[in-house]
C-alpha cells in the first residue's frame, strides 16, 4: 500500500526524466488539433503513468495546483484546468 503523504516517492515517473512530462510548446502542438496525447512525448509520458500506483493522488494534486504537463496519466493544460474550474462552479450552483 502507498503512503497517501507521500505518493511522489513511490511514482512510476521518479525513474523517469521530468522533462518527458513538461506541457507542450506551442511549436509541439501545432498541427494537432488540440490532440496533444498523439504528440510521441506524451505518448510516451502517459504510458509511464499506466501501472503507476499512485495514479489517483498524482492528478488530484495536480488539479489542485493548477499544473500543466503530464500528471496521473492525462495532459493537463491552462484550458483544461478552466473547464474544471467552470464545471465545478456549475455543480456548485446547480
Amino acid at each position: 500500500m502507498t503512503d497517501p503523504t507521500n505518493w511522489q516517492a513511490n511514482a512510476a515517473c521518479s525513474r523517469s526524466h521530468p522533462d518527458l512530462f513538461l506541457p507542450l510548446t506551442a511549436k509541439e502542438a501545432h498541427g494537432l488539433g488540440g490532440n496533444t496525447h498523439l504528440h510521441p512525448r506524451i505518448r510516451e509520458a502517459m504510458w509511464v503513468c499506466v501501472d503507476c500506483p499512485v495514479r489517483a493522488a498524482c492528478l488530484e494534486a495536480a488539479i489542485e495546483g493548477r499544473e500543466a504537463g503530464v500528471w496521473g496519466g492525462r495532459y493537463l493544460s491552462a484550458a483544461s484546468h478552466w473547464k474544471a474550474a467552470s464545471k465545478k462552479r456549475r455543480e456548485t450552483a446547480a
